[in-house]
């Protein structure tokens, strides 16, 4: 996966046959989720939206809740333990289970062996576990309105996110290019997020991405889902993997609280869940 990102910004993975099984489950629980429509699904929503369901325009990018934000509701899903502080929970059992069941495989096993690559690659001396602070989330596009772009261009404010899509859309933006991203039923793409960046002293660029509308692809709409993934903040300071002159006093446990204040998140986004 590090030597994919390092020469094209991204890396695509294979997903074995019960990863694959389980991602199609999932992709058929969201469809039968969000198909209930926000004004029904803002039952499993919580004040401040880090648990649970978003509706339409909830995010934004680059701190413009007015010009740029997301033309998608989604569904936010942590772990197990936490999947219970959703309100009215026990009504989704099926899509909860779909959930944890792609985040405890694919999702985290992805993320694991591009953490073991970047350790080995930077002979970083120190665990980084990241189940903690790290957050599966699917987002629905639905019908489709009039916007060119239902995602504005951003980077992830991750250290890197582990990406599915159903249908076009995606879109990296590299080298002054617009790039179409794609997967088939059984790969995932991992996106380098601007936590990565900071980790690696600048080596390693955010994959800087948006989301074209291609209108209605399916009567069911488009999903995507989404690890976002960063190292846990309360196991003591991070460290980055090159401490370079800008990043060598950084503790990176500051940059993953601040991270999300671009998006339209709590500023305790990671512990407030």
């Amino acid at each position: 996966m590090l030597e994919q990102i390092r020469a094209t910004g991204y890396a695509r993975v294979r997903l074995n046959a019960s990863e694959t099984d389980r991602l199609a489950r999932l992709h058929q629980q969201a469809n039968r989720f969000f198909a209930a429509g926000p004004a029904h699904n803002l039952r499993y929503s919580n004040d401040r939206l880090t648990n649970g369901y978003r509706p339409p325009h909830a995010a934004y990018n680059n701190g413009d809740p007015v010009n740029e934000a997301d033309d998608n509701d989604s569904f936010l899903y942590w772990n197990p333990a936490h999947s219970r502080k959703i309100p009215h929970h026990s009504e989704i059992p099926d899509f909860l289970d779909a959930l944890e069941q792609h985040r405890d495989g694919a999702a985290r096993r992805v993320m694991t062996a591009l953490m073991d690559e970047l350790a080995a690659h930077y002979r970083y001396p120190h665990e980084l576990p990241f189940e903690e602070a790290s957050v599966l989330q699917v987002n629905s596009f639905g019908e489709p309105g009039r916007r060119d772009l239902l995602q504005t261009p951003h980077e992830d404010g991750v250290l890197a996110t582990v990406i599915w899509t159903s249908a076009p859309g995606l879109e990296a933006l590299v080298g002054g290019e617009t790039i179409p991203l794609t997967t088939g039923p059984d790969e995932v793409l991992v996106m380098p997020g601007g936590i990565l960046t900071a980790m690696t002293g600048g080596e390693i660029p955010p994959l800087i991405h948006q989301a074209r509308n291609h209108g209605a692809q399916t009567s069911l709409g488009r999903k995507s889902v989404m690890y976002f993934s960063c190292p846990d903040i309360d196991k003591g300071p991070i460290s980055p993997y090159v401490p370079d002159d800008t990043y060598r006093d950084l503790d990176i446990r500051d940059a993953i609280r601040t991270a999300t204040d671009a998006f339209g998140l709590a500023a305790d986004f990671v512990l407030d869940h």
